[in-house]
């Protein structure tokens, strides 16, 4: 098992520029040229092993950032391991064969990638068309609805998983019986089922607020991992580790643990209420907004400290409006000299919209 130090230095070397003759260049190349994974006559050589040099060289990223954010927690060194086995995800899917047997299983661990690298937005651009051609498995398919952040749609996938009898217990062991499935497919049917259970207690969190339903989560993607690992079912494996740092992840930026628990000066008997209103609106969206960008986190934080006036300067879409609306509610259940002479003095800026004094 390495240590922390050495899965540095293994992200360090991977991600120099020009590493393995300048692969993910190539790779980029690669996929913007095809159609529907053919190359055109005259394009150029970009090596005959792409595709499984490719292969090698994301997961050999992935697997060390993974193990150094399970170690050390997040670090830039991390992001940057995670953001450049997603680039060598999407280049496998990008104008890849429909037919693939690994499409859609790949663009789900490069979005994933992507999300761990706090590129969420390039995740979310992955699913655009999700309809045409991608055949996920369950497992595949929770994991998307929630990095799409539509937990309306996960609720429902979720619930018609747990709820179907031939996926049971007593309808698995049936079917092996009457042999229906061999026991490789009931094991990968229970897998599927643990990732969907493990996010409908994550789901149960984000509208509770409890972190004992997140432990919970965890505890039952650890001993799905441990099954895949002993049975050796690889993608379901992969998909279970890379859920669990999502959870992981998803919580620690969560509004529910860095959303004050404990109300400004003068806001003991309103703010609770006020916090769990506006908690519950943002998860009642169609898109769930239920956590921090990296773009917003400093500024989130200090929006909430009545005494720290704060200007936000970002682009457009990178989360002033949150941002506003933290200082906002804050502002809303203070009895403050903030509050009360009627001003905001955090200021928003950017090229979409601005929150100023009144």
């Amino acid at each position: 098992m390495e240590t922390p130090d050495e899965l540095i230095v293994f992200i360090v070397d991977a991600t120099q520029d020009g590493v393995w003759g300048g692969l993910l260049k190539r790779g980029a190349a690669w996929s913007i040229i095809r159609r529907e994974g053919v190359l055109p006559a005259d394009a150029p050589p970009l090596g005959r092993t792409i595709e499984t040099d490719l292969a090698e060289y994301g997961f050999a990223l992935l697997r060390a950032a993974l193990a150094l954010k399970e170690r050390a927690g997040e670090s830039e060194i991390g992001r940057k391991g995670f953001e450049f086995a997603a680039n060598a995800f999407e280049a496998l899917v990008r104008n890849g064969t429909p037919d693939s047997v690994t499409r859609s299983f790949y663009r789900t661990v490069a979005a994933a990638a992507y999300h761990l690298a706090g590129f969420s937005a390039i995740a979310f651009s992955l699913f655009g068309d999700r309809a045409g051609g991608f055949n996920e498995s369950p497992a595949e398919t929770a994991l998307v609805l929630l990095m799409l952040r539509d937990l309306d749609g996960l609720r429902r996938h979720v619930r018609a998983r747990l709820t179907d009898d031939s996926l049971s217990d007593d309808g698995l062991w049936f079917a092996l019986e009457q042999h229906h499935i061999d026991t490789d497919q009931a094991i990968a049917e229970i897998l599927s089922s643990t990732v969907c259970r493990a996010l409908a207690y994550y789901d149960f969190a984000l509208q509770t607020g409890q972190a004992a339903l997140v432990v919970e989560a965890i505890a039952l993607l650890d001993a799905g991992l441990a099954l895949a690992a002993n049975a050796g079912v690889v993608p379901a494996w992969w998909l279970l580790r890379l859920c669990r740092n999502m959870i992981d992840d998803l919580w620690a930026h969560s509004l529910h643990v860095n959303l004050p628990h404990d109300p400004p000066p003068g806001g003991e008997e309103k703010y609770p209420d006020l916090r769990r209103l506006f908690l519950g609106s943002l998860y009642a969206r169609k898109n769930a907004e239920v956590e921090l960008w990296p773009s917003q986190r400093e500024a989130a934080r200090r929006s909430s400290d009545l005494t720290d006036d704060l200007v936000v300067a970002l682009p457009t879409s990178a989360g002033k409006t949150r941002v506003a609306e933290l200082a906002t509610l804050m502002t809303l259940v203070s009895s403050g000299p903030r509050a009360k002479s009627g001003m905001l003095t955090t200021r928003i800026v950017g090229a979409d919209r601005a929150l100023v004094p009144q």
